[in-house]
C-alpha cells in the first residue's frame, strides 16, 4: 500500500512539473528562411552553406539554445513576407535594409556591415550614364527611359537607392525579376535584354568569375552617387511577442567575440584586399550595435 501511494505521489510530483516548466526547446522553433543570393547565402556546389550570412546564421543557431531550428532555404522575398504573416517565428538571418524595412517585422541590431550596392554596365556605355565625383546618378538614370534596368524584385540595395526604386518602379524600362539570381541577370545584361544591373560589388565579383574571360571584360562595377558609405545587414523577424523575446537574445549573440570574429573574416573573402582593414574595423565596431 505504501509503494502504491508513493508511486501516486511520484507520479503526480512529475504531472506537476511537466505543467510547470517552461516550453521545451522543440516548442520554441524559429524557422530561419535563406535566399539564393552568392556570397550572402550559398545554396549550392563545393561552398554550400558558407556564404556570408550562411555563417551568421549557424552561429546565430549555435547560440541560442533555447530554441529549435529549422531551415528553409531559397525562398523569395515575396514569399518570405507572406511567412512573415505566420503566428510562429520566422526570421530572415540577414537582410540588407534598414530597421522595419518590411510591414510587420522586427529587426535586429546590424549583423555586419557591407560596401553600398552600385551599377553594372558594359564598359562601352559608359558615357551614357550621368556620373560625377560620388559615382552614377541613379535618378536621372531611371528617368533615362531609352535605359532599361535588371532589378531583382524584393532586392534591398540600401535605403536611397531603394527609395528610388519604389518612387520609379511602375515605369516600362525597370524591368524587375522574381526568383532569378544574380548571374542569371549578368546574362541578360551581356545579350543588352537590360543596359544595367543593381548590385552589391560582394554579390558582383562572386557571379562576375561565373563568366567566361571575355564576358568579364566586357563588364564594369561602378558606385552609385545615391548609395552612401556603408550598408547595415540586419537579421528580420515577423513582429510577434515571441520574436521580440528572440530578438533580445539575438542581439546579445551579435556582441560577442565568437560571433563577429567569423563573420567578419567569411565577410573579407570577398572584399577587395584595399578595403578589407576598413571593413574589418569598420564590423568590430558596429556590429550588435544599435
Amino acid at each position: 500500500m505504501k509503494m502504491i501511494l508513493l508511486r501516486n505521489i511520484i507520479t503526480i510530483l512529475i504531472l506537476l512539473y511537466v505543467l510547470c516548466v517552461p516550453a521545451r526547446a522543440d516548442e520554441n522553433i524559429i524557422n530561419w528562411m535563406t535566399i539564393n543570393y552568392p556570397p550572402a547565402y550559398i545554396l549550392n556546389g563545393p561552398q554550400k552553406n558558407t556564404g556570408i550570412n550562411d555563417i551568421a546564421m549557424h552561429i546565430m543557431i549555435r547560440d541560442l539554445t533555447d530554441y529549435a531550428h529549422k531551415i528553409i532555404e531559397d525562398v523569395s522575398i515575396p514569399r518570405m513576407i507572406s511567412f512573415w504573416e505566420n503566428n510562429d517565428i520566422y526570421c530572415s538571418p540577414g537582410l540588407a535594409i534598414m530597421e522595419n524595412y518590411f510591414p510587420n517585422t522586427i529587426s535586429s541590431n546590424p549583423i555586419l556591415v557591407i560596401p553600398p550596392s552600385g551599377i553594372i554596365i558594359h564598359k562601352t556605355d559608359i558615357n551614357k550614364f550621368q556620373r560625377n565625383s560620388d559615382g552614377i546618378n541613379l535618378e536621372s538614370t531611371f528617368k533615362n527611359l531609352g535605359l532599361k534596368a535588371g532589378i531583382m524584385k524584393g532586392g534591398q540595395y540600401g535605403k536611397n537607392v531603394d527609395a528610388l526604386i519604389h518612387k520609379h518602379q511602375t515605369q516600362k524600362n525597370i524591368i524587375q525579376r522574381i526568383g532569378i539570381d544574380q548571374h542569371a541577370l549578368l546574362k541578360m545584361l551581356l545579350i543588352n535584354h537590360v543596359d544595367y544591373l543593381i548590385d552589391y560589388p560582394v554579390s558582383y565579383y562572386i557571379n562576375l568569375k561565373k563568366l567566361s574571360p571575355d564576358d568579364q571584360d566586357k563588364l564594369i562595377f561602378v558606385p552609385l552617387a545615391e548609395a552612401g558609405d556603408i550598408n547595415f545587414i540586419r537579421a528580420v523577424c515577423n513582429d510577434i511577442p515571441e520574436s521580440r523575446i528572440l530578438m533580445d537574445s539575438l542581439n546579445q549573440v551579435l556582441e560577442t567575440d565568437h560571433y563577429k570574429l567569423p563573420v567578419i573574416e567569411r565577410n573579407l573573402d570577398f572584399l577587395p584586399a584595399e578595403v578589407r582593414e576598413k571593413y574589418r574595423k569598420l564590423n568590430m565596431k558596429v556590429i550588435g550595435v544599435e
